[in-house]
């Protein structure tokens, strides 16, 4: 029996004849008639006189297997629900096919998934679904992109991506200085999650995505790329071209650092967990403020640690370790156990340590600002291109 969605990709089925049965459990479920997708469009039977099959029992000699559902990439998402101002950026259908597949296959799909979100999307498609050699021209431009994503260029520039954003949250990590440190930390976090996206050696960023990945001000991540620079951290391919994107490139001075980094006991752990705690608005330069953050992520990535703990997790020293948590007990942002000299984390407490602090509307009105200042300077590349399409050369946008 067979379940046809006339409006999904790939639907549920099981075929009795071809003897293989698949199965949806724990925290996914299978459809079927009389369901409406959201669009309105029933799914229905392909064969209402099929039996149904019933077991009560574990079935014996069956390999099970988990099915690990993995989130988009945000270019094949925008890409698939036709966002126009991703899809201006190329010129012919085929290089939009080729974004979507190459983006998909950098996050581990498979060709089987890779299909069903080809054939769900609402691009314009080069590729025509109906047509007989449709699969086999779509095998062909995967295993191309699995081809460019097995470069070794490709794996060594995620490689060493992945060791400076290790070296980066670790306690080790110098900075440019003391008191700067926790910045530089932010704006080389920034550098390490696009050089891991674009999986080069050279990688195009501008002030504005660092100013809002490391939530730092342009004026701060300005400054602090030009310390990265100086220090040897980073170094500019091109020369410097204002507040637009930059090609950036790793300095001499990383490799003596970040190769021979390795995650110990004294390492950071759970960075992913870390650097969302850390991002949260309580932590603004106007709240608790960034070291305090960096603090706090590191007591819940212990989950319970004592403040020689915290000292060796976080890098700071013992004063500014005790002053910041003194700030949080206040707050109620952590506890503290005195009989055992022990400290936890309240992470459910930080909207509302936000809310007293007022800092949890700024990283919407960070996210509006840069929108509209990058509304305003498409607006005044697209003027531009009118005038020279007119036959006049006006002087570049600043």
């Amino acid at each position: 029996m067979v379940i046809e969605d006339t409006g999904c990709a790939r639907p549920s089925r099981c075929d009795q004849r071809a003897g293989w049965v698949e199965s949806c459990a724990y925290h996914a479920y299978v459809v079927a008639s009389p369901n409406t997708r959201p669009s309105g469009v029933p799914y229905r039977w392909v064969n209402p006189d099929a039996p149904i099959v019933r077991c009560d029992a574990p079935l014996p000699n069956i390999p099970w297997k988990y099915g690990g559902v993995s989130k988009l990439p945000r270019l094949a998402s925008a890409i698939m629900r036709g966002d126009e101002r991703v899809l201006k950026r190329y010129a012919t259908r085929s290089e939009i096919d080729w974004a979507l597949i190459l983006s998909l296959v950098n996050s581990g799909a498979s060709f089987e998934r890779v299909r069903a979100c080809y054939i769900a999307s609402r691009h314009p498609k080069h590729l025509d679904p109906s047509r007989r050699d449709f699969e086999k021209r779509l095998l062909a431009e995967y295993l191309r992109a699995k081809e460019q994503g097995d470069r070794a260029d490709y794996i060594q520039a995620r490689e060493m991506a992945e060791r400076v954003k290790a070296w980066a949250l670790s306690a080790e990590f110098p900075g440019t200085s003391p008191r700067t440190r926790e910045t530089d930390r932010r704006v080389l976090l920034a550098h390490a999650e696009r050089a891991m996206k674009a999986g080069k050696h050279e990688w195009h960023l501008s002030l504005r995505d660092v100013e809002q990945a490391a939530q730092v001000t342009r004026m701060t991540a300005h400054r602090a790329i030009r310390r990265l620079i100086k220090a040897g951290l980073l170094t500019r391919k091109r020369g410097f071209v204002g507040q637009y994107a930059q090609a950036y490139g790793w300095g001499e001075a990383v490799s003596s650092f970040a190769l021979v980094h390795t995650l110990s006991t004294n390492a950071c752990k759970g960075t992913s967990g870390e650097t969302s705690y850390a991002a949260h608005p309580a932590f603004e330069h106007r709240g608790l403020g960034r070291h305090a953050g960096r603090i706090f992520a590191s007591l819940v990535a212990l989950g319970e640690a004592t403040a020689k703990q915290l000292v060796a997790l976080s890098g700071f020293s013992r004063p500014t370790v005790y002053r910041h948590l003194s700030a949080m007990l206040e707050l109620q942002l952590v506890s503290y156990d005195p009989s055992r000299h022990i400290w936890g984390a309240c992470p459910e407490r930080l909207d509302d340590v936000a809310r007293y602090l007022e800092t949890q509307d700024i990283h919407a009105e960070r996210r509006a600002r840069i929108a509209r200042e990058r509304a305003k300077y498409r607006g005044q590349l697209a003027r531009c291109r009118s005038e020279r399409a007119e036959g006049v050369n006006p002087p570049p946008a600043r």
